[in-house]
């Protein structure tokens, strides 16, 4: 039987409790020192040890995340936690950072690594990166296809994990920059604000399309429970539930669901009551559900309520404002202790106390006309959500209250007259054995009888072991203490649960300490640029290098550089899809290149027979991370201040930082624009040439939609990056990256920057965008 492992989250205690007794296989969690959760309950080292043993006594794998980035001064702290997770015996780390992971395969080369979905791993050409790497796991991007996944696991030897459930990024996983250059609530960093479940508007050529503000970046929740087969066929390694913020019920709901829906296929057999488990699920939390990217529901977004919004229980009938009483017809029971939402309002209340013909009852049913009191009016022929079901809860904490794992183990039991007994546990590899403190005597009137032997050893209730088979060899006129029985059982076994979870003496790795700073100083500039008019205004200026896109007009921009002896880079967008790019590969262009500037691990490895830079989408933030990439010139992560950067060691590449542009603040599959006129991404449908697309936020402030040949769509920054005091900055060459300026001002914004660099000159021009330094002050 193929062996699928059911991946849970834990944010609490609790919640790993309530995850492994409904079934899950392993569990992902956070400590409190590093964590891409920063705002869940996470663990201190005293619950992270309890939570391996707790695992591991009951077959469970623990997963640790340490998926955020890390600044070089994090390292030292990071190395202890590492030791400590390496003694407790962790069964695998999740990383986003490179830093991290080239550090945890030279010093700690024991530990298993799980590439984290914020690595933005979403083709086949980018697990083959990692397989070469040597990692042990990929967790892909929640933006592939069935089909796309299918591929990637029947060509590589890496275990590839999915997640099949929860809560779904608009951005991809890692590159989204939204919450960190909005707010400086780094998703990076585990900050996340999730300014993706805020309103907005869509505007063309600065005229409004929605006549009120929607939830334009707020996806529904994933849920593939219906689908869980093709993706066991697809040849998926690990089943991952999203949640580590949600409360112990909702994960003791969600992997119980999840756990026979599995365990149904593999048997053949199909999982019962379908349309009450989704009713189950969605009761618990959920946005409405989608099947996402995975497969291919056009059914994407939540626009029009961002928040949990259970399921319709009924409809307001009317509102007394003078006894301030409620009347709802029900569609759905409803119970005293259960949680409703009234959405016009954003207002959720607990029903205390619940009348029907003015009688007070305990649960009002499908067809019934209750009354409940609120003191906030709401509005006829409004729907009525409920958003927590308080039977369901107590159904929930009830499937975790009791143990209801058993691990089978063996048992001997032996000994002769005027001997000890000799008691025998056998658990997979590990052997327990216990001698007594009592000798066996013969009996003066009834012999103990064997099977009264077999019933003591066999009451394991309170242990998560049973016995499976129990062997008796004891004198026929033998006679021995129950109580000692009870004792070497009781002994044995707690010796055996010892074992399993018993910490391991870990020797300290040497880690170099030594710092090799090596100063730098700017050499020139480099700009990345968009089209040929804003190409043709910077020709004639002393650019030390042009990023240019891989697109129809690449070929008219080598010609044009080549005719003034310069030189073009192209550079792949992070959202060059795979097959571009090896088009690419093949084509007469590549021949006339020498250098690319990429933009994920899949260019990277498509790309390795020529010179590539990485580009900030690779979110290099230290210097493990760029010396781990030491043969690549290098666009520091976008998140670094002009501390972080002075400080890097041993960097002996050039690295790059990006002092002028409109960041991009998400990377999206989605195209909101053709989902405004057809509710669904049109593949090609060109409206995004017929105008310029912006969101409006709360504020008033415009980010603009840029659409690449994909119909992906790019969403850039509402201010502007422009850092004009350089004096101090040890980097080889300065960035400025255009997007959709005009020639004239590409030209001035190169020149001002000129001047600043020769001249130290302070600005000049003035930009009608608003302006912002990033992090480059902090």
């Amino acid at each position: 039987m193929q062996n699928i492992e059911l991946l849970a989250p834990a944010g609490s205690y609790e919640a790993l409790v309530a995850a492994v007794q409904n079934g899950a296989n392993a569990i992902y969690l956070g400590g409190n020192e590093f964590s891409a959760r920063a705002f869940a309950t996470n663990f201190n080292r005293e619950e992270l040890q309890a939570a391996v043993a707790y695992g591991h006594l009951r077959n469970v794998k623990i997963y640790v995340t340490v998926n955020t980035l890390y600044e070089d001064n994090q390292f030292e702290k990071l190395q202890d936690y590492l030791l400590f997770l390496q003694t407790i015996k962790v069964d695998a780390l999740i990383i986003q950072d490179i830093g991290l992971m080239s550090f945890v395969k030279q010093y700690f080369p024991d530990f298993e690594i799980h590439m984290s979905t914020q690595t933005s791993i979403y083709n086949l050409s980018a697990v083959k990166y990692f397989e070469d790497a040597g990692v042990d796991r990929v967790v892909l991007a929640r933006e592939n296809t069935l089909d796309e996944i299918a591929d990637i696991c029947q060509n590589t030897i890496l275990d590839i994990e999915v997640f099949v459930h929860g809560a779904l990024c608009m951005s991809y996983s890692g590159q989204c920059l939204m919450s960190s250059m909005i707010a400086k609530r780094s998703g990076n960093k585990g900050a996340c604000g999730q300014p993706c479940r805020l309103a907005y508007k869509l505007q063309k050529d600065s005229m409004n399309l929605d006549k009120i503000p929607s939830y334009l970046l707020s996806p529904k929740d994933l849920c593939t429970f219906e689908n869980i087969g093709q993706l066991i066929d697809a040849g998926v390694t690990s089943f991952k539930i999203e949640g580590r913020m949600k409360r112990p019920e909702y994960v003791a709901t969600i992997v119980k669901q999840y756990r026979e829906a599995i365990d149904a296929y593999l048997k053949n057999t199909t999982v019962n009551a379908f349309e009450q488990r989704i009713k189950k699920m969605k009761q618990m939390f959920n946005r409405g559900f989608t099947g996402g990217y995975i497969l291919k529901d056009q059914n994407f977004v939540a626009k029009d309520y961002p928040g949990n919004r259970g399921i319709e229980v009924g409809t307001v009938i009317d509102y007394d404002k003078h006894r301030k009483i409620v009347k709802i017809q029900l569609q759905d029971k409803l119970k005293q202790g259960d949680r409703i939402n009234f959405k016009s309002v954003g207002f959720t209340r607990t029903i205390t106390k619940l009348y029907l013909f003015n009688n007070l009852i305990n649960q009002g049913n499908a067809g019934d006309i209750v009354e409940i009191e609120l003191n906030t009016p709401v509005k006829k022929n409004e729907t009525v959500y409920k958003v927590i079901d308080i039977d369901l809860i107590n159904e929930a904490l009830a499937s975790y209250k009791n143990e209801n794992i058993k691990n089978t183990v063996t048992m001997a039991f032996s000994g002769q007259i005027n001997e000890p007994a000799r008691l025998t546990i056998n658990y997979k590899d590990l052997k327990v054995e216990k001698v007594s403190n009592l000798l066996i005597e013969s009996a003066a009137k009834l012999p103990l009888d064997p099977q009264r032997i077999r019933q003591q050893l066999g009451k394991l209730g309170n242990t998560v072991f049973k016995a499976n088979d129990i062997t008796i060899d004891f004198p026929d006129n033998g006679f021995f203490s129950i109580k000692e029985i009870n004792e070497m059982r009781r002994q044995a076994i707690d010796e055996l649960s010892n074992m399993i979870v018993k910490i391991k003496k870990v020797k300290k790795p040497m880690i170099k300490t030594k710092h090799n700073h090596i100063n730098k100083q700017i050499k020139g500039i480099v700009v990345k640029i968009y089209n040929l008019a804003q190409l043709k205004a910077l020709l004639t200026e002393e650019v030390d290098a042009y990023y240019f896109p891989i697109n129809e007009e690449l070929d008219e921009a080598i010609s044009l550089a080549h005719s003034v002896n310069k030189e073009i880079i192209p550079f792949t967008s992070f959202l060059n899809n795979q097959d571009i790019l090896i088009k690419f590969k093949n084509s007469v262009s590549y021949n006339k290149i020498n250098s690319i500037l990429v933009g994920d691990y899949g260019a990277l490895q498509i790309f390795k027979d020529k010179k590539c830079i990485l580009d900030s989408t690779f979110n290099l933030y230290n210097s493990y991370a760029l010396n781990y990439f030491n043969n690549h010139d290098a666009i520091l992560s976008l998140e670094m201040s002009r501390k972080q950067v002075n400080h890097l060691n041993n960097i002996k590449q050039n690295i790059i930082m990006t002092v002028y542009g409109k960041t991009i603040n998400m990377h999206l599959k989605h195209c909101l624009i053709s989902d405004h006129y057809f509710n669904c991404k049109k593949i090609k449908c060109n409206l995004c040439k017929q105008g310029k697309f912006t969101l409006i936020d709360r504020k008033g402030e415009q980010f603009d939609i840029f659409p690449d040949q994909d119909c992906n769509n790019l969403i850039f920054n509402s201010h502007c990056l422009y850092i004009d005091h350089l004096e101090k900055l040890e980097v080889d060459f300065i960035l400025l990256s255009f997007s959709n300026e005009a020639p004239e001002i590409t030209k001035a914004v190169f020149r001002d920057f000129k001047n600043n660099i020769m001249f130290a000159k302070p600005r000049q021009i003035s930009l009608k965008t608003k302006l912002t330094n990033g992090y480059f002050y902090d």
